[in-house]
C-alpha cells in the first residue's frame, strides 16, 4: 500500500497523537504535541489534495471540453467511450511515453488529470455523460463486470472486439486519442487536447436502445465469465435478437414454437431512468426477455405489473426480466440490504443507548 495516501496519512496522525496523549510527558507539552501533530495532518491533507484535484480551480468546470460540441443524445446523458490512458505504452521492445504536456494554471500532478479530463476518461460525471468500460481502481464492481472493464481498460482492447462491446453496452460516442478507432465507428469530429494531440470523437453505429427485447427462443444460458465473453465476442452473436443469461429464471416463459409462422415483435421504452430508480413499458407479441443495459447488481428488485419477479443477469453486466406476451410496466428499485442492515443498527444503538441512559439516572 502507498504510505503517501491520505488515508494512511490519517491513520498516522490518529496514532502518533495517542502515543502522545498516553504517554507519561507534562499536560503543558502533550497539549502542545498534539496540536502540531494535528496541524502536521491537516497542511498534509490540503496539500495533497491540491496537488491531486484539479477540481481547485474553477477553469475545470467552467471550461467545456471541446469533443463535447460532437456529442448530441435526445434521451438522457449520452453514454461515452474513452480511450484508456497509453502512458506509458510498450511496444515493441522500447517504451514509448505519451506527451501529456503541461497546464499553466494548475500544480503539476494536477495537469496530468486535466488532460484526462479533456479527454472525457475522468469527468464523465461533471461533464454530464455516463462512462462506460473504464478503470475501476477501487474494485468496486462486482466480479463478472470488472472482468469486461479489465480487458477493454487494462488491457486496451481494440478493433472489431471493441466495438462489438461498445454496440452491446448502448454506447453513443467514443473518444480516441492515440489508439485507432475500430473501423466500424464513424468519425463525427474532434476536438483540441491542451498541449496533447486532438481527441476524435466517433458515433457508434446501431448500438444497442438502453432496454430493448429479445424473444425467449433466443436466449441461451451460459455462467458469467470466459465463457460467456466468448459468446458475445463472437460474430456468430447477435446482439439485437440475442441474449446470453446468467441462469434460467424459476418460472421461465415459454417460447413459441421454432416452426411458428407469426415473427417475434416488440417494444420497448424508457418511463423513468434515474440513479435508483428505473420504469419500463414493455410489449412483446410473444414470451420475451427485457434487457436493460444499466448495471447488474443483486441489491435491484424488480417488478412487473407491480408484483415483484426474478432479477437476471443479461450479457454478463446487465440487467433482464422475464415476460410474457402483452403490455407490461417494469420497474427496477435499488433497495441495498445494507441500508436495512445500517438502519437496524442505528435503530438498535439508539434504543441501547437510551435504555443505558435511563439506568443511570439516580
Amino acid at each position: 500500500r502507498n504510505p503517501m495516501n491520505p488515508i494512511w496519512l490519517v491513520y498516522g496522525t490518529i496514532v502518533l497523537m495517542a502515543g502522545i496523549l498516553g504517554g507519561r510527558l507534562p499536560a503543558p507539552l502533550r497539549r502542545r504535541l498534539v496540536l502540531v501533530a494535528a496541524a502536521a495532518g491537516i497542511l498534509q491533507l490540503v496539500s495533497t489534495h491540491y496537488a491531486l484535484n484539479p477540481l481547485v480551480d474553477r477553469r475545470f468546470f467552467e471550461d467545456p471540453i471541446p469533443a463535447m460540441r460532437h456529442v448530441r443524445s435526445s434521451s438522457g446523458p449520452a453514454r461515452i467511450y474513452a480511450e484508456p490512458p497509453l502512458a506509458p505504452l510498450v511496444r515493441g521492445p522500447t517504451p514509448i511515453l505519451v506527451d501529456l504536456g503541461q497546464v499553466d494554471f494548475l500544480p503539476p500532478v494536477a495537469q496530468v488529470s486535466y488532460t484526462y479530463r479533456l479527454s472525457a476518461q475522468w469527468s464523465a460525471g461533471v461533464l454530464g455523460l455516463e462512462n462506460s468500460f473504464t478503470a475501476d481502481p477501487e474494485h468496486i464492481l462486482l466480479e463478472h463486470q470488472a472482468t469486461v472493464n479489465k480487458m477493454v481498460h487494462d488491457m486496451i482492447m481494440m478493433g472489431e472486439p471493441l466495438e462489438r462491446l461498445l454496440r452491446l453496452g448502448s454506447v453513443d460516442y467514443a473518444f480516441f486519442k492515440e489508439q485507432p478507432p475500430p473501423a466500424g465507428l464513424e468519425p463525427v469530429g474532434a476536438g483540441n487536447n491542451a498541449t496533447t494531440r486532438p481527441v476524435g470523437v466517433y458515433r457508434v453505429p446501431n448500438a444497442l436502445p438502453r432496454a430493448y427485447l429479445v424473444s425467449a427462443r433466443e436466449a441461451v444460458v451460459l455462467p458469467a465469465g470466459q465463457t460467456t465473453m466468448h459468446r458475445l465476442l463472437s460474430t456468430e452473436f447477435d446482439p439485437a435478437r440475442q441474449v446470453v443469461l446468467e441462469k434460467a429464471p424459476l418460472s421461465a416463459p415459454t417460447p413459441e414454437p421454432a416452426n411458428s409462422n407469426n415473427g417475434f415483435s416488440g417494444e420497448a421504452r424508457l418511463l423513468r431512468r434515474d440513479a435508483l430508480n428505473v420504469e419500463v413499458e414493455a410489449a412483446p407479441s410473444a414470451p420475451a426477455y427485457l434487457v436493460l443495459t444499466d448495471s447488474y447488481n443483486p441489491d435491484w428488485r424488480v417488478t412487473v405489473n407491480g408484483k415483484p419477479a426474478l432479477l437476471l443477469r443479461a450479457n454478463q453486466m446487465f440487467r433482464a426480466v422475464a415476460l410474457p406476451a402483452g403490455r407490461h410496466r417494469v420497474a427496477f428499485r435499488y433497495r441495498p440490504m445494507s441500508l436495512a442492515w445500517g438502519a437496524a443498527v442505528t435503530l438498535a444503538t439508539a434504543l441501547l443507548t437510551l435504555v443505558f441512559a435511563a439506568r443511570q439516572k439516580p
